[in-house]
């Protein structure tokens, strides 16, 4: 996930809920937003890009 999708996906998250923050964001993802900060500058992996997208689509964790 590049930095520019990783942006994106913030901008269509605040979206989808109005007032939310970087910092809110940071907790779903179970990260830091200090990590959410080097995600803006510079990309992220597969395993954030997979769980971004399922926080996009309001898919929750596997519970089976």
């Amino acid at each position: 996930m590049t930095d520019e999708q990783f942006r994106g996906w913030l901008d269509e998250m605040k979206k989808q809920q109005p007032g939310l923050t970087d910092t809110r964001c940071a907790r779903l993802l179970g990260i830091s937003r200090r990590t959410i900060i080097r995600y803006k500058e510079c990309g992220a992996g597969l395993t954030i890009a997979l769980a971004c997208n399922a926080l996009l689509k309001n898919i929750g964790p596997y519970d089976r």
